[in-house]
């Protein structure tokens, strides 16, 4: 074997690693093709080394983390993982874009969609002298029970006792008209109600918002909404606007100028984190 070539490991055994005048360009040996490939994407020259190696498993971590910081340094591997840099950017930035901009939008849909906050009249704003107004369904479900109260008393005098539903605000209640300032009973602040959306209907945005319906004991039921401040503090971890330290999918670990993230559109700050992602991949 001659010096300059690189002899294969077995289990903890160094690599002898060619000359520093030996061309960047001589093709890399197994191991170090190996290492390289871990490297791209995990960013650890101890764990890359592991993986490369043959023993790597039962290897020690000190042999792993000093041979890795040696095969780091070495002329190929560099060039290598420069060359690299571009295909590995394009399977680890781009799902870290991609993830910002999922977090961007569930932070930024509008929770209107799902549901909605209405004032409407109250009963009393456009009946008749301002009683109490019906709608005709109501009014004879109203009567239907009136009447089977009266089935069950034989007592004239108890049934002469039960009232008949007040007819005298009328029908015709509408309850998505405005409330009137004159109504004796609301004074204009009228009647909330809460009106689900069609989900059909929605915009994407909004969907990502939408965790389903849970019904709940008794009757009714309540929309589960996602986590907007949730969404936007992570958002915030990876355009760098928090100290703590976080690692993403694919250990990228990045500072960013957050200063400029933050002046951009998100589709703007998600091309210029993809950007420098790259470019500190090159760099590794």
């Amino acid at each position: 074997m001659k010096a300059a070539e690189v002899q294969t490991i077995t289990g903890d055994s160094p690599v002898h690693l060619p000359a520093p005048t030996r061309s960047p360009s001589t093709p890399l040996t197994a191991l170090q093709a190996r290492f390289v490939e871990h490297y791209l994407r995990y960013r650890n020259p101890t764990q890359a080394y592991k993986y490369a190696s043959p023993k790597g498993e039962t290897m020690a971590y000190n042999t792993a983390r000093t041979e890795g910081q040696t095969l780091l340094r070495d002329e190929r591997v560099q060039a290598a993982i420069k060359a690299g840099a571009k295909t590995a950017f394009a399977d680890t930035a781009a799902s870290v874009g991609w993830l910002l901009q999922r977090f961007l939008d569930v932070a930024t849909a509008d929770p209107r969609e799902l549901i909605g906050l209405k004032v409407g009249c109250c009963r009393y704003c456009y009946g008749e002298g301002h009683e109490y107004q019906w709608r005709e369904g109501e009014y004879a479900a109203a009567l239907r029970d009136v009447e089977y109260e009266l089935s069950l008393i034989s007592n004239p005098a108890k049934r002469a006792a039960v009232r008949l539903p007040d007819i005298g605000g009328g029908f015709g209640y509408n309850a998505t008209l405005p409330p009137l300032d004159e109504c004796p009973r609301c004074h204009g602040e009228g009647v909330e109600r809460f009106v689900p959306r069609d989900t059909d209907r929605l915009s994407d945005q909004a969907l990502l918002l939408f965790g389903g319906v849970k019904v709940k004991q008794g009757g009714g039921y309540e929309i589960i909404i996602a986590d907007r401040q949730k969404a936007l503090e992570n958002a915030g971890r990876i355009l760098g606007a928090f100290t703590d330290k976080v690692q993403h999918s694919g250990a990228v670990a990045a500072l960013v100028a957050v200063d400029d993230l933050r002046k951009a559109d998100p589709k703007t700050a998600a091309r210029m984190y993809r950007e420098m992602i790259a470019g500190q991949l090159a760099a590794g």
